[in-house]
Formats: structure tokens, sequence, C-alpha cells
């Protein structure tokens, strides 16, 4: 891609990201329902829980953010499976992270006491 592309792709990305954060604690919370997931569970269990989370929610958002910027079919192929690598390695230090803010604005935390 282009650095016009990508740059526009980060605003982009900006606004969904706007967007979908209230949509995707909720979905987090869903995902530890079904999952059965608690404070007191395994860290593996966790783990998949934010990696669920995180997956289902980044790939058809990130996929829309990247047709909209422009990015070809040959992009799209290379970039989607290194993002879902990336998501697998990052999505249960985000739902600490989203745990640590949830706790400060005097919310539950889904996962972490």
């Amino acid at each position: 891609m282009e650095t016009k592309q990508i740059l526009y792709s980060r605003a982009i990305a900006t606004g969904i990201h706007f967007t979908i954060a209230k949509p995707y604690a909720m979905f987090r919370e869903k995902v530890a329902s079904w999952i059965g997931a608690d404070y007191s569970s395994s860290s593996l269990r966790k783990y998949a829980v934010d990696t669920a989370a995180m997956i289902v929610t980044s790939l058809p958002t990130y996929s829309i953010q990247l047709y909209l910027a422009g990015a070809p079919l040959k992009a799209m192929a290379v970039a989607l499976p290194s993002a879902l690598l990336t998501w697998s390695v990052i999505g249960r230090p985000f739902g600490r992270w989203q745990d640590w803010w949830r706790k400060q604005w005097g919310v539950k935390p889904t996962l972490d006491e």
C-alpha cells in the first residue's frame, strides 16, 4: 500500500474503533459468559475469551478498513493472516488493559479484578 493509503486506513481505523469500543466491550462480556469465564478462570480460558473477541470483531472491521483505503486484494491477502497472528498475541493484553480501564471508571471488570 502507498503511504497515502496507509494514512487513510489509519484514519478510518480511528473512526471504526471509536464507534465499536462499547459494542466490543459488550461482546467480550458475552464471549466470557458463553465460555463460562470470570476473574477466577484459568489463564488459558481468559486468553480464549480475549482472543476470540478480538478476532471476531477485528477481522471484519480490518477487512472493511483495508477495502475502503483501496488496498489491493494481494495486499489484503497478506495483511489479514498477519493481523490474525497479531490479534492472537495481543488479545489477552488488550483484555487486561480494558479491564484496568473499567476499574478506573468504576465499572466491574470482565475477567480481571
